[in-house]
Formats: C-alpha cells, sequence, structure tokens
C-alpha cells in the first residue's frame, strides 16, 4: 500500500468508528464527512486528507 497505509477509513461496522471515518494511524487525527454526499466530494475529501497526514510520523518519533 505504500509509506500512505497509516490513513484508513472505516465502515461504521465495528461500533468505534462512524461509516466513512478517515483516520491517520499516526497521529489520531480523524475527520468524518457528513453524509450523504456525492463519492466524487468524498474522494476530494479522502485525498485532501490524505496528502495532509503523508508526512504524520508515530506518536512520540522524532524526526531526525
Amino acid at each position: 500500500m505504500g509509506d500512505r497505509d497509516h490513513v484508513v477509513v472505516y465502515d461504521g461496522s465495528d461500533g468505534q468508528h462512524q461509516g466513512m471515518q478517515m483516520e491517520c494511524t499516526r497521529c489520531g487525527e480523524s475527520y468524518t464527512p457528513a453524509l450523504p454526499v456525492p463519492v466524487s466530494v468524498w474522494l476530494g475529501m479522502a485525498k485532501a486528507f490524505t496528502k495532509d497526514h503523508a508526512g504524520c510520523r508515530e506518536r512520540g518519533e522524532v524526526t531526525p
């Protein structure tokens, strides 16, 4: 999956996350868009969220 596999989307079936919730598992930030939303709009939000978190480090990780 590459260098951005730390950005995930939940389907809401686990009972802990809302459907279509995006989360960066490195910094812990998440975003849940208001639904319904056109797929093209959601995809744009997902791409932007992924780009914003491309450089995130694990919590507590120090950049050399």
